[in-house]
């Protein structure tokens, strides 16, 4: 019991110290003729702690679609798909969103709060488009300036923005080219951040627990 007291209590202290940590995180993404590159950054204690994440294109690599050959319980697994009538599917089915629903609301207003509390210190979005034809790259820059505002306007609505953000949209009308940079930095709390994730897999555990008890009553 002393054990289990003392790492109850030494969880409670790290979670408090960890309220005071704040992580900076600076995220860039570069697109230009040679692929783009996208890193991750990540500091705390003052710079100490620090850790980069950088996915960087591959070239020459196909995706290989993962195919199988001939299915040998294909005439099996159409007889298992055929058990239960249609209105029992219908049912389950619509008991299956409802959960689903039930789940994405709550980690939506869990996310929501929590994002209420990151303070966006810089924004930074330049592109530079052109498509060879002066009327087509006045089309994609008009597109490019709505989506950009249309994402600054959802950034400030959910998250603290704390900077003016440098957004920009360059038309070439000589060149057929697309280029972009986004820079934002950010910083939130560790603590809000464990907070968050542990109240989030609960509400995953209690919706999967939801879901397994439901089949266990239809198989009764």
């Amino acid at each position: 019991m002393a054990t289990l007291a003392a790492i109850g209590f030494l969880l409670v202290i790290l979670f408090i110290l960890s309220l005071f940590i704040r992580l900076n995180i600076r995220v860039e993404f570069s697109h230009d003729g040679n692929g783009g590159r996208f890193t991750v950054d990540l500091r705390a204690f003052m710079g100490i702690v620090r850790y980069r994440w950088e996915k960087a294109p591959a070239e020459g690599k196909d995706k290989e679609a993962k195919g199988g050959g001939p299915d040998a319980r294909g005439p099996e697994r159409d007889r298992e798909k055929e058990k239960g009538s249609a209105p029992e599917k219908m049912k389950k089915a619509m008991e299956n969103f409802q959960i689903k629903l039930e789940e994405f609301l709550r980690i939506k207003t869990i996310a929501q709060n929590f994002f209420k509390k990151v303070k966006i210190f810089r924004l930074e979005w330049v592109t530079v488009v052109g498509a060879g034809d002066a009327a087509l790259t006045g089309l994609f820059s008009g597109v490019l300036w709505g989506i950009k505002g249309t994402v600054v306007g959802v950034l400030g609505q959910n998250f603290s923005l704390r900077t003016r953000p440098l957004i920009h949209v360059s038309p070439d009308f000589q060149r057929e080219i697309a280029e972009t940079r986004f820079l934002c930095m950010i910083q939130f709390r560790l603590g809000h951040a464990i907070f968050v994730g542990t109240k989030i897999l609960q509400v995953r555990r209690k919706a999967t627990a939801k879901r397994e008890n439901r089949k266990r009553s239809a198989n009764l």
